[in-house]
């Protein structure tokens, strides 16, 4: 893998962390894309595309921001004002239409400021070997990069750089050297596709 495949930037300043009330959202520009930031209590932010798929508007950074849980485990969500669907900030996944989930962003406070950058999720192995089968996918327009390595049929490797939400996913097929065989041509479009099949 070339340098140029997968790299973590800075990413850019938003606003200051005071501009953003605890428990909300606003919208904001990450590049060319709109983006809504949320401040979850004092001191922790999330970042997820302002776009809700299952309504065609840009309304994400004004839902209300609470927390589910789900299969045991707490998830922190918007609720999207118009269908009210849930979408995790950490991951952009819709829970109840995994299908329209949407991009996540990492969001970080420096000296005061809140910052944005393309999510980046690593786990296993990925570096390259003879006996490294992988399989990539990239879409340039939308940021994403998805790379996973591939040996006897498992993986053990994947690097996620724009759509993380299936990196949990990803981390569990690692860690229980699940069998793939059956899953591989569905395997980079994540956990979703490859259960609806």
């Amino acid at each position: 893998m070339s340098a140029g495949d997968f790299y973590v930037d800075r990413g850019q300043r938003i606003c200051a962390l005071e501009d953003i009330l605890p428990n909300t959202g606003v919208a904001a520009l990450y590049r060319d894309e709109a983006v809504a930031l949320f401040r979850v209590g004092e001191s922790r932010v999330y970042s997820i595309a302002n776009h809700d798929p299952n309504s065609q508007a840009a309304v994400l950074s004004r839902g209300l921001v609470g927390s589910l849980t789900v299969n045991g485990r707490e998830r922190i969500v918007v609720a999207s004002p118009i269908y009210k669907q849930h979408f995790d900030l950490a991951t952009g996944e819709c829970l109840e239409a995994p299908q329209h989930s949407v991009r996540a962003f990492a969001a970080r406070i420096e000296s005061g400021d809140l910052w944005v950058s393309d999510a980046v999720f690593e786990a296993g192995v990925c570096d390259e070997a003879e006996d490294i089968e992988n399989l990539s996918f990239r879409d340039p327009k939308r940021g994403i990069y998805k790379r996973l390595a591939l040996k006897q049929n498992r993986v053990v490797g994947a690097r996620l750089r724009g759509d993380v939400k299936d990196g949990d996913w990803y981390r569990e097929l690692i860690q229980t050297e699940a069998d793939v065989s059956g899953l591989r041509s569905r395997l980079l479009f994540g956990q979703a596709v490859c259960q609806a099949a």
